[in-house]
């Protein structure tokens, strides 16, 4: 029980650390610069890791579902794509790990990738969108 509570103290530490803040802070202004940029390219509010995801599993999950084909069959191949891109997601995160560790540059390399999983800037894009659609009417 002692190892259960040392490893929540650590934990707790780790996520409530000071030290991190900075780099909270340089993704989220990243994050809405690169989020207004790329808003209207992409046409949602999604971030950057989700696009990629769907971009690489969406196109082999649409040709996978096909109308008539038995529930079975179609739980079997939804069962793997969901394999596959769980395998992706931890791939990639083992990649963001090597490179974080490997090249600090001042903690740039750590928001950049924080930054890949928020949306902030989008969202205000897109918000902006809806601003001047609800105006005209």
């Amino acid at each position: 029980m002692t190892d259960f509570f040392s490893t929540y103290q650590e934990l707790h530490a780790l996520f409530f650390n000071p030290d991190r803040i900075p780099f909270a802070i340089m993704a989220i202004l990243l994050t809405l610069i690169l989020g207004v940029i790329t808003g209207p390219r992409s046409g949602n509010a999604y971030p950057m890791i989700w696009i990629w995801m769907d971009k690489v599993f969406g196109k082999i999950g649409s040709k996978l579902n096909k109308k008539g084909r038995p529930q079975a069959d179609l739980m079997f191949r939804g069962f793997f794509i969901m394999v596959a891109a769980v395998l992706f997601a931890a791939g990639f995160a083992e990649i963001a790990k090597y490179v974080t560790q490997r090249y600090e540059y001042y903690g740039l390399v750590e928001a950049v990738f924080i930054a890949l999983a928020l949306c902030g800037g989008s969202v205000w894009f897109v918000l902006l969108r809806l601003y001047f659609a609800l105006e005209l009417n």
